[in-house]
């Protein structure tokens, strides 16, 4: 038995999906939305293009991906589901016969395609291959054949399969960043993205959609407290470590002012700054201002809970009111919070 052998580029992943995303959409470009100026390169297969054909293939040392083996697979499938159909209702009168016959062919694909697709974490091909499922059924629409009706409506190329796709591709995309802030950057301004592209789906994208809305909430928490620790290390370690909330705590027993002072000293003289810089950090990493401005807002939030609590450990701490003043007070920070969201 012939087989054709599917294209899997070892190149380093970085240059291959740039590479795979200009040529793989190019090629497949005028099969799907019609000749485009800007890529003059014909499509390796189209659509409307007779399937491939294995010992030629295998002659030639091609190598394809493997959504251009599964769309000539279901050209194959659709060209002799439309000629049998036919022949079986006019020569039969039955329709019935005809799912009789396919069977075993339906049920040897199937099983090939739940193999696959599990562990099938292409993004670019998870997209090309629900298009391809789309243009097969407008075709057979148009031919009012309805035999392959129920079989490409139950093929597991869902938007489940493409959200795992997705997020697998961005995961190791975002790894190609050195620093750790920049790779949670790059996964935010994505996860925001796709969630707007779902919105526009429908209801239909909902799983979907919540999903990425869950991925987002974390990034965004590890965001802020990277973006918190750049400014403020001192201060938050300290109140994580040694400021209690609960008042009763040993760990505050041996705290004294002299500890506490530097921090004191410290964030009075350059708060204002390190919001400044904050700001600036913010409105320049993210594409959406409003998603910009609800990470600026949480930020500056959660800083003026870790102030607080450093503001409560000193008043249980004696001879704490030493320190009074060099404290900025609570309705500074909040004056300066209200500030920034209405000039993002």
């Amino acid at each position: 038995m012939c087989k054709v052998v599917w294209w899997k580029n070892p190149l380093p992943f970085s240059w291959v999906f740039c590479a795979t995303v200009q040529s793989r959409i190019s090629l497949h470009w005028q099969a799907f939305f019609g000749p485009l100026q800007l890529l003059p390169e014909a499509p390796f297969w189209e659509i409307e293009q007779p399937a491939l054909i294995p010992h030629i293939a295998e002659a030639s040392s091609l190598k394809y991906p493997y959504e251009v083996l599964f769309g000539s697979l279901h050209k194959l499938l659709m060209d002799t589901a439309t000629s049998e159909y036919l022949f079986c209702d006019d020569f039969f009168g039955e329709e019935s016969i005809f799912y009789e016959i396919f069977a075993g062919p339906f049920a040897v694909i199937v099983e090939h395609f739940n193999s696959i697709l599990p562990n099938f974490y292409d993004a670019i091909g998870s997209m090309l291959m629900i298009r391809i499922i789309h243009q097969h059924q407008l075709i057979m629409s148009r031919r009012r054949i309805p035999c392959l009706d129920s079989y490409l409506d139950k093929l597991e190329l869902n938007l489940d399969r493409l959200r795992m796709a997705v997020d697998e591709l961005l995961i190791k995309l975002a790894k190609t960043f050195t620093k750790p802030k920049l790779q949670t950057v790059f996964l935010i301004n994505n996860y925001d993205m796709t969630i707007a592209v779902l919105k526009e789906v429908g209801t239909e994208a909902g799983k979907a959609r919540m999903y990425f809305e869950d991925l987002l909430k974390t990034s965004t928490a590890i965001f802020l407290e990277e973006l918190l620790l750049e400014h403020f290390n001192d201060l938050i370690k300290f109140v994580k470590t040694r400021a209690s909330e609960d008042p009763s705590s040993s760990l505050e027993k041996h705290i004294t002012v002299a500890d506490v002072e530097p921090l004191v000293k410290d964030f009075a003289s350059r708060w204002k700054a390190a919001i400044e810089l904050m700001h600036k950090d913010v409105i320049t990493s993210f594409s959406n201002f409003l998603c910009g401005m609800e990470i600026l807002r949480a930020a500056l939030t959660q800083l003026l809970l870790y102030y607080t609590r450093l503001m409560d450990c000193i008043k249980r701490i004696v001879g704490g009111n030493a320190l009074n003043k060099d404290l900025v007070s609570i309705s500074s920070i909040m004056y300066e919070i209200r500030k920034y969201p209405r000039t993002f």
